[in-house]
């Protein structure tokens, strides 16, 4: 098998058996916003759109400062993330992928322990590794930009036009996501 094929054929087998594993309960999901604890951000793959979902760490962080905050990216980013102390990092090694472009499973191991109570894929593309990463943390919120090979992965898929931005997306899935645990969002700019 040639990989093209793999990378055909791979998304719609993973959506067709995560049909039959979605067992999600009914959630509040403004409890879970005001209640959550451990937040996972999964950066974009794409470089362009990686220097765009820097921007909104800090407001994450701003936003739920009692939450321990872990960003998931690939290693090969690791020289764009300036200040990063304020959370965990976890890294996606090449060696951490397997040949059908799946994280391994020690790194899904780690992030599927984690209980995590919120976790953003900020890919605004199906990106494989960020999907799969998003389903398997088992957090209560899996959030999304909305793209319909996605939808089996994560149980809230944040709709806007697709003539957007990314920045206006992101803007507009944060202000949401903020405005509902009662926070400010003053530090966005219309």
């Amino acid at each position: 098998m040639t990989l093209k094929f793999i990378e055909r054929m791979l998304p719609p087998i993973l959506r067709f058996f995560a049909h039959f594993k979605q067992k999600d309960k009914v959630i509040s999901i403004l409890d879970v916003l005001e209640q959550a604890t451990k937040i996972l951000i999964i950066m974009p793959t794409k470089l362009d759109d990686f220097g765009t979902a820097l921007n909104y760490l800090p407001i994450v962080r701003d936003n739920f400062p009692k939450a321990k905050i872990d960003v998931l990216t690939l290693d090969i980013y690791r020289n764009l993330l300036h200040d990063n102390s304020f959370y965990g990092m976890i890294f996606v090694e090449s060696k951490s992928i397997n040949i059908f472009g799946l994280p391994k499973r020690e790194l899904v191991q780690r992030i599927s322990t984690s209980d995590y109570d919120i976790a953003i894929d900020m890919n605004d593309h199906f990106s494989l590794i960020g999907t799969h990463i998003c389903q398997k943390s088992g957090a209560k919120l899996r959030i999304c930009l909305e793209e319909s090979r996605r939808d089996p992965f994560c149980n809230v898929s944040f709709r806007s036009p697709e003539r957007e931005n990314l920045d206006t997306k992101y803007r507009k899935l944060f202000k949401y996501l903020t405005a509902n645990v009662g926070k400010s969002v003053a530090k966005f700019n219309s």
